[in-house]
């Protein structure tokens, strides 16, 4: 089955659609990842510990459910299974053996232990795409390392080079933004499809080992240049402006945006200066340029500065806040957010981050998979029931191996007899 791309025979097929995903990560990087294959039609089985994934309580909570959880985890199937118990675990091979992808973001080693490892399955599957993310990766000597995406941020070097760009502060910043996961989810769901996709013309899966730490790496192209080949002056990178009621951002990165930006604030003759008619020049000479740019913009409001300036053609905004963000007209017109819902009613969350434009001009797709957030196990019965059959699924369930849902998030209370 070609799972890249629409069915020429079925056009508005979901391009994954037939993929069968067994999901076994939690919190941010996997759910990430899955999310976007679930969105793309793929049918995504979540597994889940008796305790359940640790962001099911994480805030935003309504009536006992979490929209933070239920936006990263929309479209997917979820049972519930004690990996530590024996039937749990056979239960956990066969949706190993029923699926084409498997995402897990255990510490290197832990599926291994629960004999659902790579090793273990790929022998009678060697078509299984097997996707593992991980802070550090599956080998090196800080395989052992618990991580998560703050320590990982910290590790790369993420953490002080964006320090390095604050004028005054020397402590670390406080945090709670992860984009080390949410990059790790996104290279994950780039190279499952590149796996598939190769898997179509040869027969074979892969083991896709994504480390927090390379993307992270990946990101910083010139600081990791930088560190091999030091420019020799401290980069200021790009300091907001200060207007007469808040703050700007200008980003005018090459010569030609630069003389606009002059132009606009009247100061045309300065593209020809020596100090700022260069790249490497304007680096070296920020410190200046900025202050001659923050003497026009103070003068102005924010909203004045961003009219002259995008007039102009120069990168520029004023500073949103996420309420503002979402109620702007280009988030409407986009579609960007998409109407969701769990057990707890309706909300919205942000929808599959592109669109897909056909040649015959019909108006772009967002591609979007079922926007429901299922409650902790309730597909545990009948998910057990397809792998195993109806006794089978009944014992799993009768020797604690497995739970299925109650009504709402009381689910959770039955869990916890195990």
């Amino acid at each position: 089955m070609n799972f890249i791309g629409v069915d020429p025979g079925n056009q508005g097929r979901p391009a994954l659609a037939g993929l069968k995903v067994a999901d076994f990560s939690t919190f941010m990087a996997g759910p990430y990842c899955t999310r976007l294959l679930a969105d793309l039609g793929a049918d995504v089985i979540k597994v889940e510990s008796p305790t359940g994934d640790m962001i099911r309580t994480a805030a935003p909570v309504r009536h006992g459910r979490s929209s933070y959880w239920a936006s990263l985890n929309m479209g997917k199937r979820s049972i519930v299974l004690d990996l530590k118990v024996r039937q749990a675990q056979a239960a956990g091979l066969a949706l190993i053996r029923w699926a084409d992808v498997v995402v897990e973001n255990f510490r290197p080693g832990v599926m291994g232990r629960l004999g659902l490892g790579y090793e273990t399955v790929s022998q009678d599957r060697p078509d299984l795409v097997y996707c593992s993310v991980s802070g550090y990766g599956q080998s090196g000597p800080w395989l052992d390392r618990p991580a998560n995406a703050q320590v990982v941020q910290a590790t790369s070097g993420y953490d002080l080079a964006t320090l390095s760009f604050q004028a005054a502060d020397r402590t670390p910043l406080s945090t709670g933004i992860f984009p080390a996961d949410a990059l790790g989810g996104a290279l994950a769901f780039g190279a499952v499809v590149s796996a598939l996709h190769a898997r179509t013309a040869t027969g074979i899966g892969r083991h896709i080992d994504v480390a927090l730490l390379d993307g992270m790496l990946s990101m910083m192209t010139y600081e990791v240049q930088n560190a091999q080949f030091p420019a020799g002056y401290d980069r200021k990178g790009y300091p907001p402006a200060r207007t007469s009621d808040g703050w700007i951002m200008i980003a005018a990165l090459s010569d030609l945006h630069v003389r606009r930006l002059f132009a606009a604030i009247g100061r045309p003759e300065l593209a020809a200066d020596s100090r700022f008619a260069t790249t490497v020049a304007r680096w070296a000479h920020t410190t200046e340029m900025h202050a001659i740019v923050e003497g026009w913009t103070l003068a102005r409001t924010s909203a004045e500065c961003e009219e002259v300036l995008n007039r102009a053609g120069v990168a520029c905004s004023r500073y949103f806040t996420v309420p503002e963000v979402l109620g702007s007209e280009q988030v409407r017109h986009r579609g960007t957010m998409v109407p969701a819902a769990d057990g707890s009613g309706s909300f919205a969350v942000v929808g599959t981050p592109f669109q897909m434009i056909a040649p015959d001009g019909a108006a772009p797709e967002r591609p979007t998979g079922p926007l429901w957030a299922a409650d902790p196990g309730a597909d545990t019965l009948t998910v057990l029931t397809e792998l195993l059959g109806a006794d089978a699924a009944a014992d799993v369930i009768a020797k604690g191996g497995a739970f299925q849902a109650t009504s709402g998030p009381a689910a959770g209370a039955a869990r916890s007899r195990g």
